[in-house]
């Protein structure tokens, strides 16, 4: 009934569904006329919806089946449904036959027969009056049931929602934990990093001020030699001391020594280096060595014993230095160059 009423509302598709449902059950009852007028109505459904290949395969199937109830109400329908949606596939002689066999079968029916199929509808319309008992009771304890599984779904969304917290706040506590080690390390190795660049520069340091005191030994050593030297050379028959005394008076071997002292300077005082220079270009080598000692904070004295040079030629040195740095009486020569 409930197939007919939604084919009456030119619902084909869900009334095709309920059809089909009728047809489970009727397999279950046994009841071959009810089947056959199911398969019927299916396929006036495929028919209304342009199907005619479904259409046509529903009505051999009513045909099929009516076959075995010959001279029945049921099998005039069955043969009128297969007339028709043969008629829509193109088998006209199928068409033909079963239309000539639906009349010739209708008008023998016309009387006693129409009771008989009166009163299987009735029996239809009791089944079915039953089947809608049945499916509202089903109905019934299907929304009870969706009621019990949606306050589970309800309860599973709370607890999944719970743990869902917990997860994030242990992933939020572990990244935060995981934030401050990485920096602690990266602090941790940043410290150790200025320790090792400290003890780089106190070592180059050392060996800057090493060289610096080897320099001096060697200036004092060859100043010694070049006194006594003179000493000796004070007897006229000795060329050869006096040629001696000129060599070392000349010092170029200490000139790699000084190489070495300056480029090892550089690399401790980069950022003096590059300005100095930059700033006072016409530099001799002596001037920046000069200027070099003094901003190692060296005494005058000292600086003489490495520069090989009397303390008159050490100021000589000191003038031409404030010279070319364009300094005033009142400028201190130290005082300048520690602003580099």
């Amino acid at each position: 009934n409930f197939g007919s009423a939604l084919f009456l509302l030119d619902r084909y598709s869900e009334a095709i569904e309920h059809y089909k449902k009728g047809l489970v059950l009727t397999e279950k009852v046994g009841d071959i006329s009810l089947t056959i007028l199911l398969h019927n109505f299916i396929s006036e459904c495929y028919l209304e919806m342009g199907m005619y290949p479904e259409a046509y395969r529903e009505a051999l199937i009513s045909d099929s089946l009516s076959a075995e109830i010959s001279k029945s109400f049921t099998r005039s329908k069955a043969l009128l449904a297969l007339a028709e949606s043969a008629y829509k596939v193109g088998e006209h002689g199928k068409m033909y036959s079963a239309f000539k066999e639906y009349i010739v079968l209708t008008d023998s029916l016309f009387g006693d027969e129409k009771q008989k199929e009166i009163a299987a509808l009735e029996q239809v319309y009791q089944f079915e009056k039953n089947q809608k008992e049945i499916a509202f009771r089903k109905q019934e304890n299907e929304l009870l049931s969706q009621a019990n599984t949606a306050s589970a779904n309800r309860n599973y969304a709370l607890l999944a929602a719970l743990l869902l917290f917990v997860g994030l706040s242990y992933t939020l506590f572990r990244k935060q934990r995981y934030k401050i080690q990485s920096q602690q390390a990266a602090i941790r190795i940043s410290q150790l990093e200025k320790e090792k660049l400290n003890q780089d520069i106190d070592h180059k340091a050392r060996e800057l001020t090493s060289k610096a005191l080897h320099i001096a030994q060697k200036n004092e050593m060859i100043e010694s030699l070049r006194e006594q030297l003179t000493a000796l050379s004070k007897n006229p028959n000795e060329k050869e001391v006096k040629n001696m005394v000129n060599q070392l008076k000349l010092n170029e071997q200490q000139e790699g020594i000084w190489t070495s002292f300056t480029e090892q300077f550089t690399s401790l005082n980069p950022k003096f280096h590059r300005e100095f220079t930059h700033n006072f270009p016409d530099l001799s080598k002596g001037e920046f060595r000069l200027a070099a000692l003094l901003r190692m904070g060296m005494g005058s004295k000292d600086i003489a014993s490495l520069l090989n040079i009397s303390e008159t030629g050490l100021k000589k040195s000191r003038y031409r230095l404030r010279k070319k740095m364009e300094l005033q009486t009142e400028e201190s020569l130290e005082v300048e160059i520690m602003k580099y």
